[in-house]
């Protein structure tokens, strides 16, 4: 966390300074307005603490506070600046939160002039104001102490969600239905009952709360294949639903993963990519596919939005570990209609137009009759594509998907399965078990 940087530091409410911190660091993007609360906490203790460093004691009496300069919050700010115990750059900083968190939180004060109460006002925090006020109090704070002296500057962007840390942004493409200009790889550390350190990881998107079609439908989809007594799904990526306040616009889906983990996007660090390997892993996304049709009695999931951001590989020895997750655009078929969840192909389409990795019906708006479509044949196209994606090809939204890539690996008998595969319209495109039969006779053969 940044806030780890006052653990080093000499000051006199030095514990409560840093836990305050901390707490306002680690709720700006779940819970704003305790974040907020706590950064107007937090400069109640600095500057209490400043003042305590240079021999000046708040008084309890309140004749004496004001005698001193000393009755509220900004007159303790301005005697620190007044006496040259921070500075200018500081002064403003501080005095800026004072401000901004005035508008959203009261503060109750007892007769010596300590705060009893913090409450929030008729207008909440959003992440914004949070966000804003975490980093002029990490840049106001940190600099006061380490002035000089190394430091991490704070990116917004790196605040923590709750206890987990973002370790990497992983910038989302246009396609992508969930809120933000990024993902975040993070990392939470836990103390295990010995006192060693646990560190857990996870990939986080974030979602808006309204509308939310796409948020509800991802965690939907967790919790059918993951939650109840049923068969487990294979190589489906495991989640939950980080929640958030009330006031928070956003609510977030954590994905649990390795340190190792990446998604196809960064298809680079697959190093050279041999057509064995290639095939293994469309073989182990199509038995993901296959086991949400019958993961739970009565309900069948389709994905409809296969790309490479979308699986996750994690190297495991001398072997790699597929999972497929972001369900925010899939199908859900109950076999009960009074089961049905409301559809999303209609605010999912807006987001295919563009997407080299959906069929044609689907990027140009060919559907009409959606309970007529073979939504299968849709995950078949994705992985088809997906395919050549893997082996090197170059997959772009103004390019025609050409399978010539295939002929230097595979059997004539595959490149013309692939055809079908890629060519013919959806509702005849094989199936993904058709798919598998093809494809494990082409690993015997490769292997």
């Amino acid at each position: 966390m940044y806030f780890d940087a006052l653990k080093d530091v000499q000051t006199h409410a030095k514990n409560e300074l840093y836990e305050t911190c901390l707490a306002a660091e680690e709720n700006a993007r779940i819970r704003p307005n305790e974040s907020v609360i706590n950064a107007r906490k937090a400069l109640e203790v600095f500057t209490a603490s400043v003042l305590a460093d240079h021999g000046i004691t708040i008084p309890s009496d309140k004749s004496e506070r004001q005698s001193k300069g000393l009755s509220d919050l900004y007159g303790q700010i301005r005697k620190c600046r007044w006496e040259n115990f921070i500075d200018k750059n500081t002064y403003h900083l501080l005095d800026e939160i004072r401000r901004d968190a005035n508008k959203v939180v009261h503060v109750t004060y007892n007769d010596a002039g300590v705060p009893e109460k913090y409450e929030i006002k008729n207008i909440d925090a959003d992440i914004t104001l949070a966000s804003k006020l975490v980093k002029n109090l990490y840049e106001g704070i940190v600099n006061h102490f380490l002035k000089g002296k190394r430091r991490l500057t704070l990116d917004v962007e790196r605040l923590p969600f709750g206890k987990y840390q973002v370790v990497e942004l992983v910038k989302k493409t246009d396609m992508e239905a969930s809120a933000g200009k990024f993902n975040y790889i993070c990392k939470r550390v836990d103390l295990d009952e010995n006192n060693r350190e646990r560190c857990s990881w996870a990939y986080i998107r974030a979602f808006k709360k309204e509308p939310e079609i796409y948020n509800r439908r991802d965690s939907t989809v967790l919790y059918e294949v993951w939650e109840g007594i049923h068969e487990l799904p294979r190589n489906i990526v495991m989640g939950s639903v980080i929640d958030t306040s009330r006031e928070c616009g956003l609510i977030y889906i954590k994905y649990n993963i390795d340190q190792r983990t990446f998604t196809l996007a960064n298809r680079e660090r697959l190093g050279k990519v041999t057509a064995k390997a290639a095939l293994e892993i469309i073989e182990k996304l199509i038995i993901a596919l296959l086991s949400i049709q019958n993961v739970k009695a009565g309900t069948k999931i389709y994905h409809r939005g296969i790309r490479p951001e979308y699986v996750f590989v994690t190297p495991q020895n001398n072997s790699l570990s597929v999972s497929l997750g972001c369900f925010e655009t899939s199908k859900i078929v109950k076999d009960d209609e009074r089961e049905a969840y409301t559809t999303v192909y209609h605010t999912m389409k807006e987001k295919q137009t563009s997407n080299p990795f959906a069929p044609y019906e689907l990027r140009n708006n060919l559907i009409q009759d959606t309970d007529g479509v073979d939504w299968e044949k849709v995950d078949t196209y994705s992985l088809g594509v997906l395919l050549l994606w893997i082996l090197g090809d170059d997959i772009r939204s103004d390019k025609q998907i050409n399978i010539d890539i295939l002929i230097d690996h595979y059997s004539d008998a595959f490149v013309d399965f692939m055809e079908q595969v890629i060519e013919n319209s959806l509702n005849i495109k094989p199936s993904l078990r058709e798919f598998l039969e093809a494809l494990r006779k082409e690993l015997v053969l490769v292997g």
